[in-house]
């Protein structure tokens, strides 16, 4: 009996890591994992991150060292590394499988302690699967490093930021919003982003964030102090 219990809470776990935990937006049609910017961790904050997948339709592999193109059947994430202590990741699909012909999705969560500040690089490990020729199978492993968990202590940042936040006003006002006075002495790099995580160019003269006249719709802001501290805060850009 003991051995037969022991069996069934195995069964009952991995159920649980492979439960649904999010929605998939098959309004998503472009493939690749969304948002391209995942949110910041804070410490003692429960943590819970969704990424929309959408898996391509075709790729291109060598057979005999020539390029073939291969029609995709799924794509399996087999880990993802570099998580901090605690965390983990769930899928909306059993084993973790994604097809082409809609999109899924997987959640990453946990809750950080003390100490665990900083940049976390992640490795999404996958195994594509496909056919050549229209039906030789074939699979190949592959890695995506496109995100970096950030990992924030509210408490060791203090009084830094005031109650406004690190940029006022937001939304911007002409293309331009203000970074706490309270920041510009202690800023080591300012990188923005937009909603596709391409960096974006802007000018910063006396605290003034200014995108240019063409910037229009959600940006991510980062900046690295020079105690080594991350701070990050998405700005509105009204038309």
């Amino acid at each position: 009996m003991a051995r037969i219990l022991s069996i069934v809470f195995l069964l009952l776990g991995s159920a649980f890591v492979h439960a649904q935990n999010c929605i998939p937006d098959q309004n998503i049609k472009t493939p690749g994992f969304y948002p391209k910017i995942i949110e910041a961790a804070v410490v003692d904050v429960p943590y819970k991150q969704v990424l929309q997948i959408r898996v391509f339709e075709d790729t291109t592999v060598l057979v005999g060292g020539n390029p073939v193109v291969a029609t995709i059947d799924s794509i399996n994430v087999l880990d993802i590394k570099g998580l901090p202590a605690n965390f983990y990741y769930t899928c909306s699909r059993k084993n973790c499988s994604f097809i082409p012909d809609s999109t899924g999705c997987s959640t990453m969560e946990g809750t950080a302690t003390k100490g665990q500040a900083g940049d976390y690089p992640l490795s999404i490990e996958i195994e594509v699967f496909g056919k050549v020729f229209g039906t030789v199978s074939t699979s190949r492993l592959d890695t995506i490093d496109q995100f970096t968990m950030v990992v924030e202590d509210e408490a060791s940042i203090g009084n830094i930021v005031s109650e406004r936040g690190m940029l006022y006003p937001n939304p911007a006002i002409n293309h331009m919003t203000l970074l706490s006075q309270n920041l510009v002495s202690e800023i080591e790099e300012v990188i923005c982003y937009n909603q596709l995580g391409q960096p974006v160019d802007y000018q910063l003269v006396n605290g003034q964030l200014d995108f240019g006249e063409n910037a229009s719709g959600l940006y991510t802001v980062r900046i690295l102090m020079k105690n080594g501290q991350h701070l990050s805060q998405k700005i509105l850009i009204a038309d």
